[in-house]
């Protein structure tokens, strides 16, 4: 109710006031909704999107996985990893490559075995995990458009189903790397909006040690 200023009179709102209101309310409600509903389809199509790359980037990968046997480098992945941890240790101190990669390989086998085809399955998994890791690393700097390109992207570069295909620590070493940097940049987002939670100072450090105990260089 309104007061009439100098006559003390209380004026009610008439129909046509109220008729406005209820309907500038009810074009809120339908925008909210609309939009509510605009964002869910992006989002689910955006999933779906992802899990179609994420598809075809294994079947690439897993396509004549036993092509060739084993070649040289290989060869010496086995060496390394077949060995109990002690000598791994002591082998991979004389050579050009740190240990990480050797020794998580070493507990595959324990699950998958040492034939060519599993040895060269961590690679293919490792290399998968990595399409939604550069996904996230891309929506958090450029968005949502050019995390799914960087996803597409790897999931078809040759570059990438070539070491996705092979026993060696290159796929692990990239999978570590986008982890660390996706970690990073949630540390900056965490800082600026207050400060990071202790789990995220822990886990980048510890990220970033392991993919520099896979790959020095």
């Amino acid at each position: 109710m309104r007061t009439a200023q100098g006559l003390g009179l209380c004026v009610l709102p008439n129909a046509y006031d109220i008729i406005r209101g209820d309907m500038r309310m009810s074009v809120e409600k339908s925008f909210d909704t609309a939009e509510s509903q605009v964002g869910g389809l992006w989002k689910t199509r955006t999933s779906i999107g992802l899990l179609v790359i994420i598809y075809v980037a294994f079947m690439l990968r897993v396509i004549r996985l036993d092509f060739q046997p084993l070649w040289w480098d290989e060869g010496w992945t086995l060496y390394f990893a077949t060995a109990d941890v002690p000598t791994m240790i002591a082998r991979t101190a004389i050579d050009i490559h740190p240990p990480f990669y050797y020794l998580t390989l070493h507990l595959w086998t324990f699950v998958a075995g040492s034939s060519a085809i599993s040895v060269r399955l961590f690679s293919v998994l490792v290399g998968i995990v990595s399409i939604p890791l550069v996904f996230l690393v891309g929506r958090r700097l450029l968005g949502l458009r050019v995390g799914i390109m960087a996803a597409l992207a790897m999931a078809l570069a040759p570059f990438q189903i070539y070491y996705s295909q092979e026993a060696r620590m290159y796929a692990l070493a990239t999978l570590l790397v986008l982890a660390s940097v996706y970690l990073f940049l949630t540390l900056l987002q965490r800082e600026e909006k207050g400060g990071a939670s202790w789990i995220h100072w822990v886990l980048y450090p510890l990220v970033t040690a392991l993919a520099m105990y896979t790959q020095y260089y």
